[in-house]
């Protein structure tokens, strides 16, 4: 959930802002290639959370393509920018060898805008046989009922889909227990850190990283200095101006990093019942966030434009997909690493969210050709190929465990701790109320950062808040 930038200031991944009609309610969205060895520039969809001042290109724009020379053509729409997209086509022009019948049309369409104009083509009865989407999009597409239920085709493929991580399979499952997209990427959220600031404070974090939030507080604090204008640590802007529902994924991941739950199961799957987060870790999480703001003061509630990649910050919150970039705009100005997220206690550290695309098909006269082809692109040899090209990280476990893709990442040792934690990610509100219910606690949360409320009080009136939206939207907690 493209990316904005005008002056090499590029954002992150699900930031992309648009007005969309969701349920009748109009939200603002915010939403998670050259070689083996060389991942291509960050993607085109932001991931919702991350740094405001991470690095992110411009999307750049792709015209339709049409690959192969079957007679019966598939219509396939995404938001894949041009260093996703060339990948991707690549991969696609293979199919010829499986079902040399069929073309396919390959549509961008940016981030920003594909959700309402699949909305919009649901609305008229004119959806295209195949969609990419930003996963938490996936149980809008269902409550839609407009997208097939995979579960005989896997069958009949004798496909896997306990081989992608279950977190991801969180968005892709219905209600009625039947599975509806398949994911071909995925991310999470760590820490990327500045080694000369690091060794210029004193600090070793290669030999020993901060691990827990005492941990990461200390080193922020060393890290920053008022008279160099430089910050200890950079969370993303602690507001609702902007990515509105930023501040409740930031919040998530620190409750999970306190081993508590965000929202308790429903039916024994996880973070889709009543909030959790006003008790338990979700209390001293936030606490947490509000105490390096306000007391530590080593975190800017308005981030430095371009702060990381010109050396005025230490510390910066963000996702592998935007490695690339941020390593462009470094340049030879310093060198960059990535560590673990601290947790409340050492073993909690790299408890993230999860992000990346799934894809889906709609029910139609090309329904079979078009499931047959998604299983066969998330195949794990298609899978691995696109994730070291794209810089991603891989959806499936055996992928992930491969011998050629650690390989992989030993030539490229900044995705490593991505890879390491997908172990440890979670789902985000895997429910169509995903925006209505972030968008509504994080204006909460930001009450407390402000101090206009206590953290408790705050994060009270965004559980009863977020009861009442459940209720008004007739969903069962």
């Amino acid at each position: 959930m493209g990316p904005e930038s005008t002056t090499g200031h590029v954002r992150s991944r699900r930031e992309f802002l648009t007005a969309l009609v969701i349920g009748g309610a109009s939200v603002v969205v915010a939403a998670c290639s050259s070689s083996p060895s060389t991942p291509a520039p960050a993607a085109t969809k932001p991931a919702a959370g991350a740094s405001a001042s991470a690095p992110q290109p411009v999307p750049t724009a792709v015209a339709p393509v049409t690959i192969g020379k079957g007679s019966k053509k598939l219509e396939v729409w995404h938001y894949y920018g041009q260093a996703q997209a060339q990948p991707l086509q690549k991969i696609v022009e293979n199919y010829a060898t499986v079902d040399p019948t069929l073309s396919f049309e390959l549509t961008f369409t940016p981030g920003a805008n594909l959700l309402a104009k699949i909305q919009t083509a649901i609305a008229g009865n004119a959806v295209p046989d195949i969609v990419q989407t930003d996963l938490v999009w996936v149980p809008i597409m269902i409550d839609s009922q407009k997208t097939l239920a995979l579960d005989d085709y896997f069958k009949e493929a004798k496909f896997d889909i306990t081989d992608f991580f279950d977190a991801l399979l969180q968005y892709d499952q219905g209600e009625d227990g039947k599975y509806y997209a398949i994911p071909m990427d995925t991310n999470n959220i760590q820490l990327f850190y500045n080694k000369k600031l690091v060794a210029d404070a004193g600090l070793d974090f290669e030999k020993s990283p901060p691990q827990t939030w005492d941990d990461l507080t200390e080193a922020a604090g060393k890290l920053t200095s008022s008279s160099k204008k430089q910050w200890g640590l950079d969370l993303g802007a602690e507001t609702t101006q902007g990515a509105q529902g930023a501040l409740a994924n930031r919040h998530m991941c620190m409750t999970w990093q306190a081993g508590s739950k965000y929202f308790d199961d429903k039916g024994g799957r996880p973070e889709r019942g009543a909030a959790a987060f006003n008790k338990d870790g979700g209390v001293p999480a936030w606490q947490w966030n509000v105490d390096i703001i306000q007391k530590t003061k080593a975190v800017p509630i308005q981030p430095p434009q371009n702060g990381f990649v010109t050396g005025y910050e230490g510390m910066n919150y963000n996702g592998p997909w935007a490695i690339p970039d941020t390593l462009r705009l470094i340049g030879s100005k310093f060198e960059m690493g990535v560590i673990s997220y601290p947790g409340k206690t050492a073993d909690l550290a790299g408890n993230s969210w999860s992000g990346g695309e799934h894809f889906q098909v709609f029910k139609g006269t090309n329904q079979d050709v078009s499931a047959k082809f998604i299983i066969w692109l998330t195949s794990p040899q298609n899978i691995e190929t696109f994730a070291e090209q794209a810089g991603y990280i891989p959806t499936r476990k055996s992928v992930i465990d491969g011998d050629t893709y650690k390989a992989w990442l030993n030539k490229n040792p900044l995705y490593k701790a991505y890879a390491a934690n997908m172990s440890k990610v979670h789902p985000r509100v895997p429910t169509r109320l995903f925006f209505d219910l972030t968008i509504a606690i994080s204006n909460h949360l930001e009450e407390a950062i402000y101090q206009k409320s206590s953290v408790q009080d705050a994060l009270n009136a965004a559980a009863d808040e977020s009861l009442s939206i459940m209720k008004q939207k007739g969903y069962q907690p």
